[in-house]
């Protein structure tokens, strides 16, 4: 691979980097001290998880660089990743795209993400505050306005208006089609958003409905229900158009997509993209609902949300609110090492299916919804072997597990990606980590269809324990 010099040397205005000095040096201060009665309390808060996980897709916002450019993407693949990437982002280096320290675009708007940490959870802000310093949106430079349906400043809040960015159009308009075939947990694709904590929930959700036998939960309907913390977590209705964002010279939606193995002629799946939707307008009015004229009040229908509401949350949480089932959580930190098998075990034991023993060359699927996530950065998790440089396990990055794996007595974690893509070579070459894993399994009986030979480009794949424990820092279920 050729490294490329980073950017850095572009010319600012004088008052934009003093600017930028004098917000730097007020957030660089210290919250308030930290002490253990204090740290007590904010683990009780901060049980279901970190609130800042988010990675954008880098495939999606790499083709829209390409194409906002003018160029033919028709061609690419996931496969394409690491020439697409550098093509569009010629001034980084592709290996340090995958860890938000290094002011990856695939992190934009991260450092403003850990400022909502300041209130959660102290220690863990000041800590991030020292290795996201050169986050993007803090970058001298041009900020990469890649996937906003922004322009100058000027949101798009109408369905009816149009909006062109660097000679594309987008509008909202309905996709052609029933809104879905079945709820399936491969079909929500991660777009351009930094939601992979939504994304991965759905799929989870999805999952354990379809293979779990939990009680079902999401709505294939044009309304659903969420359980708001803010409420109490009581039922509450939420609905919106069935009108997506869309780059007019396609037919797929701006933001999440759905598996391309779903698209045919006249019909795409697009129940991920109406939860999508109804979460940006449940963030957006702050998860109350206000609409009073329903008893009991419902959420307000919003037809053209602000979808930045979406960037950098709780993928554990997000599983609650869509179930309303108590949430288990764990650090892969509490585990005692030479005892990472054990993370294996607990999932298997509280989560999966029951009456399957855990055998060599035996899947046992997960019949809880389980997320994931990785470290906010390398340099949290402690251990020097741990870097972030590969597009398959990137840092702060949210992933569904879909259950446990044994193999010549190794036992595996088996998760999906919420970037995989169908219909074409493997999604960002999981099967090729060496350093991660060695013999990464293919998983011979995952249901639903899903053969050897799709589940790479599905983003399914397996980690062993120890490098399950070194990668990721919080795994949980709710159910």
């Amino acid at each position: 691979m050729v490294e490329r010099k980073r950017a850095g040397g572009r010319k600012v205005k004088v008052a934009d980097e003093r600017k930028m000095a004098s917000e730097s040096s007020r957030e660089l201060e210290p919250i308030r001290p930290y002490d253990e009665e204090e740290g007590e309390r904010i683990t009780r808060e901060f049980s279901e998880g970190r609130k800042n996980v988010g990675a954008r897709n880098p495939y999606i916002i790499g083709l829209r660089v390409l194409a906002q450019r003018g160029e033919d993407v028709s061609s690419y693949t996931p496969h394409d990743l690491p020439e697409i990437m550098s093509r569009a982002f010629p001034d980084y280096d592709y290996n340090q795209l995958f860890d938000p320290r290094h002011g990856s675009p695939v992190y934009f708007g991260i450092y403003n993400a850990t400022l909502k940490l300041a209130e959660v959870c102290p220690k863990l802000y000041g800590e991030s505050l020292v290795y996201l310093k050169k986050d993007p949106e803090r970058r001298v430079g041009a900020i990469p306005r890649i996937c906003d349906p922004e322009e100058e400043g000027h949101l798009i809040r109408a369905p009816s208006r149009s909006k062109t960015i660097h000679g594309h159009n987008f509008e909202y308009r309905k996709i052609l089609g029933s809104p879905t075939r079945g709820l399936e947990f491969h079909n929500p694709v991660q777009g351009c958003l930094a939601d992979c904590w939504l994304i991965s929930a759905l799929s989870s959700v999805a999952w354990a409905e379809t293979n779990g036998k939990v009680p079902k939960k999401l709505a294939a309907a044009t309304e659903i229900t969420l359980f708001s913390p803010n409420e109490r977590y009581q039922p509450r209705k939420i609905t919106t158009s069935m009108d997506f964002y869309l780059d007019t010279t396609s037919d797929r939606p701006y933001y999440a997509t759905s598996d391309e193995d779903e698209y045919t002629l006249g019909f795409y799946e697009s129940w991920p993209c109406f939860y999508e939707k109804c979460f940006a307008s449940y963030w957006q009015q702050d998860r109350v609902a206000k609409d009073t004229s329903y008893n009991p009040p419902r959420f307000f229908t919003n037809n053209s949300p602000d979808y930045s509401y979406l960037n950098f949350k709780d993928p554990i949480g997000a599983t609650k609110e869509m179930t309303n089932f108590p949430v288990v959580s764990h650090t892969t930190a509490s585990y005692q090492p030479n005892n990472e098998n054990k993370i294996v075990d607990d999932i298997f034991n509280n989560a999966c299916v029951t009456g399957t023993a855990l055998n060599n060359g035996i899947f046992v699927r997960a019949n809880k919804a389980v997320t994931a996530y990785t470290y906010l950065t390398a340099a949290r998790a402690n251990d020097p072997d741990v870097v972030y440089d590969e597009d398959g396990l990137p840092a702060n990055h949210a992933f569904s597990i879909l259950g446990v794996y044994m193999e010549n007595n190794t036992k595996f974690v088996v998760l999906r990606n919420p970037w995989g893509f169908g219909g074409g070579p493997a999604s960002f070459n999981l099967y090729s980590q060496s350093h991660l894993a060695q013999n990464l399994p293919r998983v011979d009986s995952l249901p639903g269809g899903i053969s050897q030979a799709d589940q790479a480009s599905k983003g399914i794949f397996g980690l062993d324990s120890l490098c399950f424990k070194k990668y990721f820092e919080v795994f949980g279920w709710v159910g």
